[in-house]
């Protein structure tokens, strides 16, 4: 087990940039899909994590293409404000005592669910989700 470990964490070591970009890529692509194909108007809230999310496809992606090692420093503060919004409009749709009236001033309101699979992911969900790992394998992999 400890063998696997040491690999996968060599690998990870190794990629974590590529792999950065790849989720920032698939959250990126996800969003676009969610409101070109399917027709999912975003809340004001989830224009505030797409205007977080989308530059760091350009960012990973310049730090990939030129090998940079230090595009995480321009990564980092995008990462952090993604993950604190999407978290507090997982709260706004989740925990009633973040929920307000002034939300739904906006054209569509930011406790509008549009998915709810397995008790617990919505789209803030999947944003949170990508925003830390993201930030997490930076914090962790980067020299």
């Amino acid at each position: 087990m400890n063998n696997f470990y040491s690999r996968v964490s060599g690998l990870l070591k190794q990629y974590y940039a590529e792999i950065s970009l790849l989720l920032v890529t698939m959250a990126t692509s996800g969003s676009l899909y969610f409101s070109e194909v399917l027709g999912w108007d975003p809340c004001i809230m989830c224009w505030y994590q797409r205007i977080l999310m989308y530059p760091l496809v350009i960012v990973f992606g310049i730090g990939v293409l030129l090998e940079k090692d230090d595009f995480e420093d321009y990564a980092l503060p995008l990462l952090l404000m993604g993950s604190g919004m999407s978290l507090y409009h997982y709260l706004v749709q989740r925990v009633e005592q973040f929920q307000s009236a002034g939300c739904s001033v906006a054209q569509i309101s930011c406790e509008t669910q549009y998915t709810y699979y397995f008790d617990y992911i919505t789209v803030p969900m999947m944003a949170f989700t990508v925003f830390l790992t993201v930030l997490l394998l930076n914090w962790r992999f980067s020299e």
